[in-house]
């Protein structure tokens, strides 16, 4: 661990590691691309001094994601992509099924 960080843990997310100053976002570098050995000496590069104190760990009190905390209106987007991508599978799904005559075709 390091001193001065806290990692969340977040649930189907990419791991990213996140820098802020003063409550803003400053920085953030992925670090499913790193190994442990880079990611330990991309630490020391920016600073960050090593700590034995593990109380700085945050386990997801639910299944919330914090990186939702972003604009309201992008997320708003997001899910209606997700929805017209749905509604297309779905679309493509049943012109496939009536296309072979299958008795689902219809439902």
């Amino acid at each position: 661990m390091y001193e001065n960080v806290t990692v969340h843990f977040i649930k189907g997310a990419k791991p990213d590691f996140v820098i802020f100053e003063e409550g803003s976002e400053v920085d953030r570098i992925p670090l499913s691309t790193l190994s442990f050995t880079e990611m330990h000496k991309m630490m020391g590069e920016k600073g960050f001094k090593k700590s034995f104190d593990k109380t700085n760990i945050v386990e997801p009190a639910d299944d919330r994601n914090p990186a939702d905390d972003r604009n309201p209106e992008e997320l708003r987007r997001e899910e209606m992509l997700r929805h017209e991508r749905k509604l297309k599978r779905r679309e493509e799904k049943e012109m496939l099924r009536e296309e072979r005559g299958s008795p689902r075709a219809g439902l």
